[in-house]
C-alpha cells in the first residue's frame, strides 16, 4: 500500500486530503507545517508528498527543495490554490513532479498520485 505525506496547513483540508487518499487504497499521514513534513519525511518513508505550496513558516517550495535534496525519486505534487495560466509550468519549473490545483477535483487528485506512483515505481526497477 503506498505512503502518502499530505501536507496542509488547514486542519480540514489536511483531512479531507487524507480521507481521499485512504479511499483510493493509500496509506495517507497528514502534517499541519513545513518543519513537522520535514521530521516525518526524514524518519520514515514515504513514496509520495502533497504539498500545499502557501504555508506560514516554510513554503511548500522551500520544503520540497529540501526533501528533493534529500530522495530525489519521491514525487512532491504541489497542491494550491494557483491555478492561473502558466501556474503549473511555474510550479514544474522549481521542481515540484506535478500539480494539483484547489478547489481540488478527486478524480484528477487520485489519477494524478496513482501516475506518479507508478512512474516512480519505473525507476525502481
Amino acid at each position: 500500500m503506498p505512503r502518502i505525506l499530505v501536507v496542509e496547513d488547514d486542519p480540514l483540508n489536511n483531512n479531507l486530503i487524507c480521507t481521499f487518499m485512504r479511499r483510493a487504497g493509500h496509506e495517507a499521514e497528514g502534517v499541519h507545517g513545513g518543519r513537522d513534513a520535514l521530521r516525518r519525511f526524514h524518519e520514515d518513508a514515504f513514496d509520495l508528498v502533497l504539498m500545499d505550496v502557501q504555508m506560514p513558516e516554510m513554503s511548500g517550495t522551500d520544503v520540497m527543495r529540501v526533501m528533493k535534496t534529500a530522495k530525489e525519486d519521491v514525487p512532491v505534487i504541489a497542491v494550491t490554490a494557483y491555478a492561473l495560466q502558466g501556474d503549473r509550468e511555474s510550479l514544474l519549473a522549481e521542481g515540484f513532479d506535478e500539480y494539483v490545483p484547489k478547489p481540488i477535483d478527486v478524480a484528477r487528485l487520485t489519477s494524478v498520485v496513482a501516475e506518479q506512483i507508478a512512474e516512480s515505481k519505473k525507476g525502481i526497477s
